[in-house]
């Protein structure tokens, strides 16, 4: 989804994307790791939400096949989400609480089109 489709679905208001601390384009994608600022009339921030679109770890808007090996690298424990919760979120895309092989499974299936959704 798009920075502006996102903004559409909020009634009024100021709402602000950023990605690594930078306003996102209204037609740049949104990713896991995003964070949507409320914003007041004096600029200050009123609430703000994290974005976590599963499947997409490495937060850049589409569900991959680097996604997916991600995910099985962290199943198998080459590499970690310790500092990073929103992929943990994303990669765990059976809620179960846990990364596994199976949902790099699933995830690469996503990517290549031979499931459409989690």
């Amino acid at each position: 989804i798009t920075a502006s489709s996102l903004i559409s679905n909020f009634n009024g208001g100021n709402i602000k994307i950023y990605k690594d601390g930078k306003v996102l384009g209204s037609d740049e994608l949104v990713g896991t790791g995003c964070v949507v600022k409320l914003i007041g009339d004096g600029g200050e921030v009123i609430d703000s939400l994290t974005v976590v679109i599963k499947g997409d770890v490495d937060g850049d808007g589409v569900v991959g096949v680097t996604d997916a090996r991600t995910v099985l690298r962290v199943a198998v424990e080459l590499e970690n989400f310790n500092t990073n919760a929103p992929a943990k979120l994303a990669g765990d895309v059976d809620g179960d609480g846990s990364i596994s092989v199976t949902e790099a499974r699933t995830i690469l299936r996503v990517a290549v089109g031979l499931e459409n959704s989690f």
